[in-house]
């Protein structure tokens, strides 16, 4: 299970984020209703599963980095999505970029090599 607002990896027993102490009792205020909202971490793991499952060829994605750290957070999301790909025997391009410099976030495209 992750946390709705910082995206951390919980157990599914916790009813608070260990990261950012924030209740897992349901999705950010403001979240449109009947809308399923996927936590950061989830966009990584999915991204993977999407290419590898041959759901799609090519994705375009854009990932919220925390305030610091963000190279060894951008390091660990290429690491998850490269190690889905590996497991479904799926090789690929994968590529980074931080389009808009005033905002925390990059924007990834991860594309299947036939």
């Amino acid at each position: 299970m992750f946390c709705h607002y910082c995206g951390a990896q919980v157990p599914n027993d916790v009813q608070f984020c260990s990261q950012c102490g924030r209740s897992l009792a349901g999705p950010p205020l403001g979240s449109p209703a009947g809308v399923a909202w996927t936590p950061p971490a989830g966009v990584r793991s999915q991204t993977g599963r999407w290419i590898g499952e041959g759901h799609a060829r090519h994705a375009i994605f854009n990932l919220k980095l925390p305030m610091k750290k963000r190279y060894a957070e951008v390091s660990r999301c290429e690491a998850i999505i490269r190690d889905a790909l590996e497991q479904a025997h799926v090789r690929c391009t994968l590529r980074f970029a931080q389009l808009y410099h005033d905002r925390e976030e990059i924007t990834g495209y991860c594309a299947r090599v036939s």
